[in-house]
């Protein structure tokens, strides 16, 4: 009978990121019931949010290292000031 496989055996197996996910803000202005991720939209957290630049680099490196699927989560986007980028 022919084999359809062939086995490799490894020290250690990579370790890909191939799924990534990313809150762009946990700001919202709605208050949906059955959301668990809230801040007022005039939050000080605010401050604390990634760049459009660094969200960029940061999906750059993922992907170079691997990464093949994104899951782009967070409150409302459109409360960022570079939205429209």
């Amino acid at each position: 009978m022919p084999e359809y496989h062939t086995q490799q055996r490894l020290a250690q197996m990579p370790r890909l990121p191939l799924h990534g996910s990313i809150d762009l803000t946990y700001r919202c202005n709605n208050v949906c019931r059955h959301c668990w991720l809230w801040l007022a939209e005039n939050a000080p957290e605010r401050a604390d949010e990634l760049t459009f630049d660094e969200i960029v680099r940061i999906a750059d490196q993922a992907r170079a290292l691997g990464c093949r699927e994104w899951a782009i989560s967070g409150g409302e986007p459109m409360l960022r000031p570079d939205s429209s980028q």
